[in-house]
């Protein structure tokens, strides 16, 4: 086994063991609870070709039982502990975790690594979780602001996999079937592909004693397909119409991924602009002008590259006004010098988002993985404040001359039929 501890607390800990599986730890001694997670690096980006939503779907049917425990005999074993189970699909990763109280780590590891590891996949699981997908799906095509970055991702990045809505099509759903599913499930869960991950007053050690004892892997290794990043896409336009009541809108624009220098200053930025009441959108937008209820910008950062977003919406008469509004609003961020008062307000939102965040177990072990997989190293909370601190105003203004130009922005429109 590898082992490495990276804290000058000496709270996290990582060891690669013998079959590759790398196990992260971090130790909260006064913990009365725990969050333990098993994750795979695959996501949305990783379905395969023409079957968009395997990633997800695999997500749902781990639920549906292994060769050991039913689907009601998972449910009623997890909840007999007082435990709270979940599982989520992002476009690079899946993550299956259980929150629980201390004294049943062991029991909970132990159940977590069989489902995982050994789903059976049955066929009539799976056609009856299709039925559950489409309505999830009709569910999201229900809701034109979630529906709309769907949308926004297909223009980014086109045809590659990120440009797909995770939780796939109707049509790619229904050709769903146990022998792809297993073909994926053997593809992508493989050792050095799978992180366990804990935070709570459990000590490395004896994580890594259930670690030797519940994953054993025993398949042949096989080749895990290389992630390309998408192509460029050249900027477009998309107007699409559907029984609502209001005009919905969505500027989108391609940037760079995680580990890119810019990473925090877009994060600063993204506050600046429309995270927040404070915001400039929210201040103008909303406050000012009264011509939207929602208005706000966000990003997405993978390991290769990223999205910046700016949505709103609003009644249908006031549509012309508010993309007049909007893209004033992303001119003036490059014309308009940026105040040191209001870089600092940025900051510190961001700073006590990050903390806060650190006081949820969940959060936490979301971080050591995403530390791990889409960064490839540790960054503790002071690591990341010190960054945050670090962002000046010449690093706004480089950043706003050159993504925020009235140019090169894709547009969608939903407005009432």
């Amino acid at each position: 086994m590898k082992f490495e501890t990276i804290s000058k607390e000496n709270r996290y800990n990582k060891t690669t063991l013998e079959n590759g599986i790398r196990v992260l730890s971090e130790y909260l001694p006064d913990s009365e609870s725990y969050a333990l997670g098993i994750c795979v690096k695959a996501g949305a980006r990783d379905d395969f070709k023409g079957v968009a939503g395997i990633a997800h779907f695999l997500e749902h049917i781990i639920f549906k039982g292994s060769k050991k425990l039913s689907a009601r005999k998972i449910a009623t074993s997890f909840e007999s502990l007082g435990a709270y189970t979940n599982a989520f699909t992002t476009q690079e990763n899946t993550l299956f975790y259980v929150r629980a109280l201390n004294p049943h780590f062991d029991k909970t590891f132990s159940m977590l690594s069989d489902i995982v590891l050994h789903p059976e996949m049955k066929s009539r699981d799976i056609e009856k979780e299709k039925s559950v997908i489409i309505e999830e799906i009709k569910s999201y095509e229900d809701d034109p602001e979630e529906q709309i970055f769907d949308f926004a991702d297909n223009m980014i990045f086109g045809e590659h996999p990120l440009g797909t809505p995770i939780v796939g099509t109707v049509d790619s759903i229904s050709q769903i079937n146990s022998e792809l599913l297993r073909e994926y499930h053997q593809t992508y869960f493989q050792p050095s592909n799978l992180i366990v991950v804990a935070s709570g007053a459990i000590t490395h050690n004896h994580i890594l004693k259930l670690a030797n004892k519940y994953l054993k892997y025993s398949n042949e290794p096989k080749n895990i397909p290389s992630r390309l990043a998408p192509e460029i896409v050249e900027p477009s336009e998309l107007t699409v119409s559907k029984q609502i009541q209001q005009t919905h809108l969505v500027y989108a624009k391609r940037i760079e991924g995680i580990k890119s220098v810019e990473r925090y200053p877009m994060s600063v930025l993204n506050v600046l602009l429309g995270d927040g009441m404070s915001s400039r959108l929210y201040q103008n937008v909303r406050e000012k002008s009264g011509l939207a209820y929602s208005v706000y910008s966000s990003i997405q950062l993978f390991e290769d590259c990223g999205g910046f977003y700016i949505y709103s919406a609003t009644d249908s008469r006031n549509e012309k006004k508010l993309k007049q509004s909007l893209l004033k609003e992303i001119i003036n961020l490059r014309i308009n010098t940026v105040k040191e008062s209001e870089l600092n307000r940025a900051k510190e939102q961001l700073k006590s988002s990050v903390i806060m965040e650190m006081e949820s177990k969940s959060s936490r072990i979301q971080s050591l993985v995403k530390n791990e997989f889409q960064l490839g190293y540790y960054e503790d909370s002071t690591a990341t404040i010190n960054a945050i601190n670090a962002v000046c105003l010449d690093d706004i203004k480089l950043l706003a001359d050159k993504y925020f130009n009235e140019e090169n922005w894709n547009l969608v429109t939903i407005k009432p039929d």
